[in-house]
C-alpha cells in the first residue's frame, strides 16, 4: 500500500484571507505602547507627544500598506515599504512578522524564520498581548521551517488480492503470486536545504521504505534511498532543476536492484489570476536512469541498462466561487521511456499517463481539520521490442497496466512545533492485461487486484 501522492501542492495565497489575517489587529502593537503608561488625559499635548502621534500614524500606515502588498504578492515591494518602519520601531512584533511574511512569499526561507523567531521573541517579551498574534507567527515559521528541514513518518496496514511486484515479473512468475495477503508498510522521509532563498535551492533527503508481509514474505521489501536536488530561478515564472536520485531494493531479504537517475527539469510557474479555472505549474523533465540487477539470471533475461524518459506534466486548480476559499487541484501528465537492456526479453517503449484530483471536503466531527479527497488514475502501457521468450507463440510482448484510487486524507492533529497528524484511508484497483501466454495457456501477466488499508502519517 502507498500514499501515491509525494508531491506537496501549494495553492496560491487568496488577498481576502491573507488580509484577514494580516489586519485582524487595527492597531497594531508599539514599543511604546507596552513600555510607556498611560498620559494624563488633562495634560496638554507636547512636541514630544505630537511627534510620538505622527510617528505611530506613519509606522501603521506603513505596515498595513505592506500586509496589503504582501496579499497582492508584491514581496519585494513589501520589504521596501517596511524598511522605513525598522529605524522607527524596531521592536515591533508586526515589522518583524511581515518581513518574515514577504521574505516567505519569496521564498528566503532562512530569513523568513528569523524574522518569526524576532517577532515571537518580541512578542513574549511583551508578556504575549496577542496570543492570535502568536499563534499564527508559530505557523507561518512552521511552513518555512519545513522547506528548510523536514521528516515524515508513517505506517499502515492493508488488505493486497494478489500480492505482487509489478513490472518485475519476466521469468521470475513467482513476483505475481495470486494469493491475497495482509501487508505491513513503514516510511520514513528527512531532507534538509543547505542553501533556500529566492534564487536557487539545494535539497538533500534521504528516505526508507519497508514492506511486510504476514504469509508471503518472499514479497517483503526494503527500499533505501537519496536524492540531492538544485533548483535554480530563471525569472518570476522559470526555474531549471537538476536532481539525482539514488535507490537500492532488496526483495525478501535479499538484493534485487540497485539503480542511479539523473533528471534536469524545466519548470514554468504561472501567474495566479482572477480566472475560475486556470494552470499553475508545467514541468518538462528529461531522466536517465541505470539499473543493476543483483541476483543471477539467464543472459537473455539479463535487465541490467538503461532507461531514458522525457515527460510533462501540467497542473491546474479550479476556485469556482472567488470570495471562497475552496479550490480543486488537478494534476496529469504523460512521459515517455525507452528501456534498452543487455539481454532481449525487456526491451521496450513504455507509455505512462496520469491524473490526480484533489477535492477539499469538510468532516462534520472535524469541521476545523482538514480534509481531502485524492483520486488518482495510472495507465502504463508496455511495448516490448524483442519476439518473447516466454510467450508460447513467440509474440512480442505487450502489456497494459491500469491503476485507479481513492485516498481519504483527514488530519487529526496539528501543532505548529510538534507537527501534524494524517489519517489515509486508501482503496486501490489494478488491472494488468498481457498478450504473454505459456505453452499450458495461462496468463501469468494478466491480473488483477485490490487494496484496502489505512495509514497513518505524522509530518514534522
Amino acid at each position: 500500500m502507498q500514499h501515491v501522492n509525494q508531491t506537496r501542492r501549494r495553492t496560491p495565497i487568496r488577498r481576502r484571507v491573507f488580509l484577514c489575517i494580516m489586519l485582524a489587529c487595527v492597531a497594531p502593537i508599539h514599543a511604546q505602547d507596552v513600555a510607556t503608561p498611560p498620559a494624563d488625559p488633562e495634560s496638554q499635548p507636547t512636541t514630544e507627544s505630537i511627534a510620538a502621534t505622527i510617528q505611530q500614524q506613519t509606522v501603521r500606515t506603513a505596515l498595513e500598506r505592506a500586509a496589503t502588498q504582501i496579499a497582492d504578492r508584491q514581496f519585494a515591494a513589501a520589504l521596501q515599504t517596511l524598511k522605513p518602519v525598522d529605524p522607527l520601531e524596531p521592536d515591533n512584533p508586526w515589522l518583524h512578522f511581515y518581513r518574515g511574511a514577504a521574505h516567505q512569499g519569496l521564498q528566503n526561507w532562512y530569513p523568513a524564520m528569523e524574522s518569526y523567531d524576532n517577532a515571537m521573541d518580541l512578542l513574549l517579551s511583551y508578556g504575549d498581548p496577542e496570543p492570535e498574534l502568536f499563534k499564527t507567527i508559530q505557523q507561518y515559521r512552521t511552513q518555512a521551517r519545513r522547506n528548510v528541514f523536514s521528516m515524515s513518518l508513517s505506517t499502515g496496514i492493508a488488505w493486497d488480492s494478489n500480492v505482487s511486484y509489478v513490472g518485475d515479473a519476466g521469468s521470475q512468475a513467482d513476483l505475481i503470486s495470486g494469493q491475497g495477503d495482509a501487508v505491513i508498510n513503514t516510511r520514513f522521509n528527512i531532507a534538509y536545504a543547505p542553501i533556500a532563498n529566492e534564487t536557487e535551492t539545494l535539497v538533500l533527503a534521504a528516505r526508507t521504505f519497508n514492506t511486510w508481509h504476514t504469509d508471503l514474505d518472499q514479497f517483503d521489501q526494503q527500499n533505501y534511498g537519496f536524492t540531492a536536488n538544485y533548483v535554480r530561478k530563471i525569472d518570476d515564472h522559470w526555474s531549471w532543476s537538476l536532481r539525482y536520485d539514488y535507490d537500492v531494493v532488496y526483495l525478501g531479504l535479499q538484493p534485487f536492484v540497485s539503480s542511479h537517475a539523473i533528471t534536469p527539469s524545466l519548470f514554468h510557474r504561472w501567474e495566479p489570476t482572477d480566472a475560475p479555472f486556470q494552470p499553475t505549474t508545467t514541468n518538462f523533465y528529461y531522466r536517465f536512469e541505470a539499473h543493476d540487477y543483483l541476483f543471477r539470471t539467464p543472459s537473455e533475461f539479463d535487465r541490467d541498462g538503461y532507461d531514458n524518459g522525457v515527460g510533462l506534466s501540467q497542473g491546474f486548480v479550479w476556485q469556482p466561487n472567488r470570495d471562497n476559499p475552496w479550490a480543486m487541484t488537478i494534476d496529469t501528465g504523460y512521459e515517455f521511456e525507452f528501456v534498452a537492456t543487455e539481454g532481449s526479453e525487456f526491451d521496450q517503449m513504455r507509455h505512462n499517463f496520469f491524473l490526480s484530483v484533489g477535492l477539499p471536503l469538510t468532516n462534520p466531527l472535524l469541521p476545523d481539520k482538514d480534509l481531502l479527497w485524492t483520486i488518482n488514475a495510472n495507465c502504463e502501457i508496455g511495448d516490448y521490442r524483442e519476439a518473447s521468450l516466454i510467450d508460447r507463440d513467440g509474440d512480442e510482448r505487450y502489456d497494459v497496466i491500469t491503476t485507479l484510487e481513492s485516498v481519504f486524507s483527514q488530519r487529526l492533529i496539528s501543532h505548529p512545533t510538534r507537527g501534524d497528524l494524517t489519517m489515509h484511508a486508501i482503496v486501490g484497483w489494478s488491472h494488468a492485461a498481457s498478450n504473454v501466454t505459456r505453452e499450458d495457456r495461462s496468463s501469468p501477466f494478466s491480473y488483477e487486484k485490490w487494496i484496502s488499508g489505512v495509514q497513518f502519517e505524522w509530518n514534522w
